[in-house]
Parts: C-alpha cells; structure tokens; sequence
C-alpha cells in the first residue's frame, strides 16, 4: 500500500517554481498586487525556473491583461504552464481562440491534456462540440492524444454536457488500445456523468482480452475506486468481480466503495441473495471504523431488494449492534437512521432512541424524519432550545429549513430565524440567510433588511464572519435590487481583501485594493523553513511532506499555526469516508479559524490518495482547515490549493473517524 501512495504522490508533481530567494515575488502574489515590475521581471528571465514561478503567480490574478505577456512566451518551453494560467485567470476570447491555435499546431505530444484541461475550464457549449468533432475526426484506430477526459471533466463542472461527450468517455474506456491512464481518467468522469446502460458489457469484454492488465496494477487503486464509482444499476459478477473484488478486503477506500453499491451486485442469480447480506454484516463488522461506518450509513440501501423473511434475520441482526456498547455512537446512530428507513415504524424507533442514548446528532436526524411534519418541527424546536453547542444548533437548522415547505413558516419558526440574523453566530446567520426563500422574504421584508443593514456594518471587517457577510449580501439582493446595491455599498469599505473580493465579483468594479500584510512576514519566514510534519492523532501519526515550492504559503501558514500550539486538542469535525478528513476548526463546526485568512494557491497537480488541502468558502479564503484525501477525486484539481501529500501513517488515515483529536504537530 504505501509504495502505491508513493507512486502516486510523487508520479504528478511538477518541477520547483517558487524557491526562498523569490521573496518579492511571493510578497505580490500574497498581496494580490501582482506588480508587473517584479512579475514581468520574472517572467523574462533567462532563468526557466523564475519564468515558470512568475506564470504560476500570474495564474492566481484572474488579470486578463496578463494573458498577451503570456502569449508571447516559448510554447514550446512553457506550453503546460501557459495553459494552466490561461485556464485559471478565466474566459477571455484571446485566450480560447490561441488554445485551438494552439491544438491544432501538432504541439509536443505531454502539452495536449494541459490544452484540453483550459479548453474545457474556459470554453463554452460550442468549444464542447468542435472538440467531440477534432476527437472524432481522427480515422486511425484511437484518438491519438491522451487527455480528451480532462475536458469533458472541466465543462462537465460547469454544467456543460452532450451525450456525444459521453460517448467518447465510453470509447476511452473500452478501446483496446486505450492506456491505463486513460481508462481511469474516463472512469472518473464517467461517475459524474452517471454511468453508461451499456458500459458493462463492452468493459467486461475488453478486460477478458485485454494485455493491459499487468500494466494497470501500479493504479490498480484508482482503477477500482472509479469501477465501483461506475455501478449504478444491478451487475452481474464476472469480470468486474476478478477486477474489483478480489484481495478487496486490503484496502479499505474500495471497501468504503464495494458497500456503498453492494445492494446492486448480483452474485450468479437474478436476486439479492444471503451472499449480499452476510457481505453487509461482515462490512459491519470490519475493524476499519470508516468501512463499518459507511456498511451503516449504506445498508438502507437494501430496503427494495430483501423479502419479508430476510426482513425478519436483517431487524435481528442490526439490533443487536445496536445495543452493542462496544460499538462507536456514530455507527450506532447511523445505523438506528438506517434501520428506520429499512423498516419504517416511528415509533418504535423512537423508543430504540431513547434507549440508546445517542448523540444529539443522531437525535435531530431521526425526529426530523416524522412524518407529520408539525410533530417534526415542535421536537426540533425543543432540541434547538435545549443544545448549548452550535454544532447541534447547525444540525436543528438544516433540518428546519429542509421541512419549511410542509410547516409554511409558523410563528416559532419565524422568530427562530430572525433571531438567528440578529445574534453572533457566524455559522447560524449564513445558515439562515442561504435557506431561508421568496415566501419568508415578502412576509418579512421590512425586519430583514434591518437586521441585514446593521449585522453588514458590524461583521464586514471581522474575518469570523466572512462567510456570514457573504451570506447577507446574497440575501440581500433576493430582498430588492437597489437594496442589494447599498449592501454592496456598504461592504466595499470592508479592511478585508476576501470580503472585498467577494463584492468586487458581484460588481464590475475590480478595484477592490490589495491583501492586507500584517501576517506576510511571519508567513515568509516559515515558507521554506520546514519539509515535513508528523501530525500525531488519537489513532497514530501521520507524517506529511510540504509542497512549498509550490505551496508556500499554506505550507507556511500551516507550520506557522503548528509552532504556535493551534491545532493541539482540535477536532477532525469532517470525514467523508472514502473522500477527505478534515481538521483545524477550533470549534469542531466548520465555521471557525484563527481569526485571518490567507489567499488560495491553485495549482496543476492531482488530488489523490494521500494529498493534503486546504479548504475554504471560495478563492483566497484559507485559514486554518485543512483535509487530506482518502481517495483520489480529480474534480478538485485546481480549484483547492494542495500543499503536503501523506508519506508514512494512510492506515491512521482511514481510520480517522469525526471527534478524533490532533494531539500534536511536530515539525521537522
């Protein structure tokens, strides 16, 4: 396993772009300045270093007028990184219109998918079509480009599809002589398309003739990952099986995976059978806390497929794991909300509830479900005015707003979310202002833009409530059109680059100022300083390696935090089995942070297994939350700033579970 991560983790990076003698450079890409002194001064280096570090720089400035500077560069030297920035500073037509220039040149065979990618990131509906034409316009047995899948991922982001996009996808696939690279890539876009009625049959076919399987094995991981994430509809075990199945039980990402799509596989009949069933227990079971995690959240699954005989056995064998005080709250609790949506009977749930004690999460999730939506609410309304955490508050509200429609605001719930825009929790305020619809707007105009007006002069300059501002400003325009304005008015004097930023893309005034740089000097003389970190949990270490040649400031920002104790004591308050971790919320919200944020840094490298990334609300958001994958998803390739990638400690990794502690950060 781990010379698999190794493979991976060390197979994308690119060559060093920033080093510790480029201050001044690092300095206006932290400030947003972007000044064209220090940057073209880079740029038109004899050093291909400094212009590579100076192009990265570039691509975080979403500044169309750097686009012709760029232009005029050595394609052949820099094509890869022209496309990156030209993708990444946005839609202009200079840029789009040298990309199919660019394309159609016959340039060097590793800069096509660097092209497809910024096709993809920047075209519109049209680009889609005359790509699915140059891909099918080449007559020799395969496209002869890799790449084409990097495209269809990027427009698919943006919700542009075509069954055509589809079809290519299907043939990278299944083609003879497509390479293992490629094969997974369309795997991967393949799952967010949503499976193919006919891919099954022409994959199985391909992968009992197929010579490639040897050569597949390096990825075998991510092939798998991608197979399982295909299964959309019941398959019979064949291939797929010897592909997917066997040894499965070694990792546990493609457990995470099997469980999730288990109720669909068909082993030798035409039924679910007790093969099925005794997978599910025995997933249950597992000692991974993640896999058995995800075998409760999945077993609902199998509600249409079991009869009334195996119903029985089934209800036996999850009530005894119910009440089996070894087992994690958090698997119990998911598997008393599963066990409801197998069986139904709420009041005989109820009663488990209650016995079991469970956490208040648990609690909330399972009264939500009432059918009587009245009786729902009311118990949701004691829950909320009963929990001190705001954890547990977000958690009612959620529920609240997801059953507004069938309580058509009642006066309780009225006064709770005018309560909540008018109060100093952050993750409340944005929380009610993005739920709350037309019908609570028009019956509470005149209070809300009120509460909007005052709550924006308050919190636009404190960094907690960034995204409670943002919140309010979207609310606002819901509310009245020039109203909205004079928010946008209001917030524009905000000291806050990320506030500023955020208004200044509602607007076409770009005249938003530069990044404030009172943490600028601590976070330089941490950039380079360190080359890993041993972040030790309440289930081990994990050991990460620093990215700061092309990350430097979140690795900085990251050490910065560590040396000061920050994360000692601090939750993993996320984890999505089989996606990320995530940690460095001192309120286990969310929501929380030191108090500043930093600016994002994108760039062109994978997220896979083992990488660590910072999360955030939008661009140059960060702060202090970081998470690391435990499965490769390319869709958040570029679009989250990668900054460490795990060495040593995957298995703590996949242990993790929400509640788990970092109990300290040592670096070396």
């Amino acid at each position: 396993m781990r010379a698999l991560i190794f493979f991976i983790l060390f197979s994308n990076i690119l060559f060093a772009q920033y080093d510790s003698t480029m201050y001044e450079l690092i300095k206006t890409t932290y400030a947003r300045s972007f000044d064209t002194h220090i940057v073209y001064k880079y740029l038109h280096s004899n050093s291909e270093q400094k212009t590579k570090a100076a192009i990265l720089s570039i691509a975080q400035s979403e500044d169309t007028l750097f686009v012709p500077k760029l232009l005029n560069l050595d394609s052949n030297k820099y094509g890869k990184e022209i496309c990156f920035a030209l993708a990444q500073i946005g839609k202009c037509d200079q840029s789009i219109n040298f990309l199919w220039k660019y394309l159609y040149s016959s340039p060097l065979p590793k800069t096509y998918p660097k092209i497809f990618f910024a096709i993809g990131k920047i075209g519109n509906g049209n680009d889609l079509k005359k790509l699915v034409e140059f891909y099918n316009s080449f007559d020799g047995p395969i496209f002869p480009y890799e790449g084409i899948s990097e495209a269809i991922l990027q427009f698919q982001i943006r919700g542009i599809k075509s069954d055509d996009s589809k079809l290519i996808l299907e043939t990278e696939i299944t083609h003879q002589l497509s390479s293992p690279n490629r094969i997974i890539k369309a795997l991967c876009v393949l799952s967010r398309y949503g499976g193919s009625e006919n891919l099954w049959t022409d994959f199985e076919n391909f992968l009992n003739g197929s010579i490639l399987l040897n050569s597949i094995e390096k990825k075998e991981i991510e092939l798998k990952q991608f197979v399982l994430m295909n299964i959309k509809k019941e398959v019979f075990i064949t291939s797929v099986q010897t592909l997917v199945l066997d040894e499965v039980h070694k990792n546990p990402l493609l457990l995470i995976q099997l469980v999730k799509i288990l109720h669909l596989l068909r082993f030798n009949t035409n039924s679910f059978t007790n093969l099925n069933l005794n997978l599910y227990f025995e997933l249950l079971n597992d000692v991974n806390p993640n896999v058995a995690l995800q075998a409760a959240i999945s077993i609902k699954n199998i509600k249409d497929y079991i009869n009334d005989s195996l119903k029985i056995e089934v209800k036996s064998r999850i009530d005894e794991m119910l009440f089996d005080q070894s087992k994690p709250m958090g698997f119990r609790g998911e598997l008393l909300l599963s066990r409801y949506e197998i069986f139904g009977n709420y009041q005989e749930n109820e009663k488990i509830i209650n016995k079991l004690n469970l956490p208040i999460k648990y609690q909330i999730q399972f009264y939500a479900k009432n059918q009587d939506s009245k009786k729902a609410a009311k118990k949701l309304f004691e829950l909320f005015g009963h929990t001190y955490r705001t954890k547990d508050e977000i958690e009612v509200l959620q529920e609240l707003l997801e059953i507004k429609d069938k309580i058509t605001y009642s006066s309780e719930l009225r006064i709770i979310f005018l309560h909540i825009l008018k109060s100093e929790k952050a993750p409340l305020i944005s929380i009610v202002a993005d739920g709350i619809d037309s019908v609570f707007i028009a019956q509470n105009s005149k209070k809300l833009r009120e509460i909007i007006s005052k709550q924006i002069n308050i919190f636009k300059d404190n960094s907690d409530f960034l995204e409670a501002t943002m919140s309010l400003i979207n609310l606002s325009k819901k509310i009245d059109s020039d109203f909205y304005i004079s928010m946008i008015e209001k917030t524009k004097s905000s000291t806050l680059y990320s506030i500023r930023k955020f208004v200044s893309s509602k607007t076409e005034d770009k005249r938003i100022g530069y990044k404030e740089l009172d943490k600028f000097e601590n976070i330089w003389s941490n950039s380079f300083k360190y080359t890993q970190a041993i972040i030790k949990t309440s289930k081990g270490d994990i050991t990460i390696q620093f990215n700061s040649e092309l990350a430097p400031i979140s690795v900085a920002n990251f050490c910065m935090l560590a040396d000061q104790k920050f994360y000692i004591g601090i939750a993993f308050h996320r984890v999505v089995p089989g996606f990320v971790i995530q940690a460095g919320d001192p309120t286990a919200t969310g929501w929380g942070g030191p108090g500043y944020d930093i600016v994002s840094e994108f760039t062109d490298t994978d997220f896979g297994i083992g990488y660590v990334g910072m999360a955030s609300a939008g661009k140059d958001t960060e702060s202090s939350q970081f998470f690391i994958m435990q499965g490769s998803h390319p869709y958040l390739d570029s679009r989250y700033t990668l900054f460490a990638k795990v060495i040593e400690g995957m298995a703590v990794v996949y242990s993790i579970t929400e509640e788990d502690l970092i109990i300290s950060i040592e670096l070396n």
